[in-house]
């Protein structure tokens, strides 16, 4: 489906917040993002995305990138200011039945980031190679 994709990057003490997926017998992490709403800005959908997904409120610091994916991807640097990690309540958590695999929040360290199948690599190259 074509469409405006809204992601946050987070990241804190060298290490990123990332979803990992287990889905069709694949392990991949991603940032945490989604659709952009009717009515609905692609910051208010990043800010959003991030408490839905990994329960954390976040601030955005900076357009860190677009990428064209399926319409668009729109990723923001941002730091959390409020909430839990693992608190999410989306509609993968509240309906899972709806969504096919696993959701699991995740810091990962700066330096494993390369070597995982971690998704779009576009925005791994950025982050990694930023001091």
């Amino acid at each position: 489906m074509m469409g405006i994709r809204s992601a946050v990057v987070i990241e804190e003490n060298d290490h990123f917040l990332l979803i990992k997926r287990v889905k069709n017998e694949q392990t991949y992490f991603v940032f945490p993002g989604g659709q952009v709403e009717p009515g609905e800005t692609v910051e208010q959908a990043a800010v959003r995305e991030a408490m839905e997904e990994v329960g954390v409120q976040v601030e955005l610091t900076e357009l860190l990138c677009k990428l064209p994916f399926n319409g668009e991807q729109i990723y923001y640097r941002a730091k959390i200011i409020g909430g839990k990690v693992g608190t999410g309540t989306g509609p993968e958590y509240s309906n899972p039945e709806l969504y096919t695999g696993t959701f699991e929040p995740i810091w990962l360290a700066k330096a494993e980031l390369k070597s995982l199948d971690v998704r779009p690599a576009e925005v791994v190259e950025l982050i990694v190679s930023t001091v």
